[in-house]
């Protein structure tokens, strides 16, 4: 039972590292989206340069595109925080659950101390 209680431990603690892992991946994909986000102000920026120059199609059409990736990059970022925080759900829940048993077999087993204790003090004392 220490055993199997160590390696419910072991995975329980291999979970929570996985857990970190993924929090620190959706914290680099933040850093990445918002880095993607300051290129594209620059990318704005020229492009307000263009419509002094005259430029102004040039212009509307970079931003329709900038908007586009924006837009597909926010929802690909949404999916993915999405995936990552059901992920982490799932194995804090199956962490949770393992613990339970782990609590549930330990108590039956002092049960069956206390059984057994009783059942030697009451031959001891008959």
């Amino acid at each position: 039972m220490r055993s199997r209680l160590k390696q419910n431990k072991e995975e329980a603690e291999e979970k929570e590292a996985s857990v970190v892992r993924l929090g620190q991946e959706v914290e680099r994909m933040k850093g990445e989206r918002e880095q993607m986000e300051r290129a594209m102000e620059s990318e704005k920026a020229t492009a307000l340069q263009e419509i002094s120059r005259g430029k102004v199609s040039a212009l509307q059409k970079l931003q329709a595109e900038a908007e586009e990736r924006l837009k597909q990059m926010r929802e690909e970022h949404a999916l993915e925080v999405d995936r990552i925080r059901a992920e982490m759900e799932e194995r804090a829940r199956e962490r949770l659950e393992a613990e339970a048993r782990d609590k549930e077999r330990e108590l039956s087993l002092k049960e069956e101390e206390v059984k057994v204790y009783l059942l030697v003090v009451a031959v001891f004392f008959v």
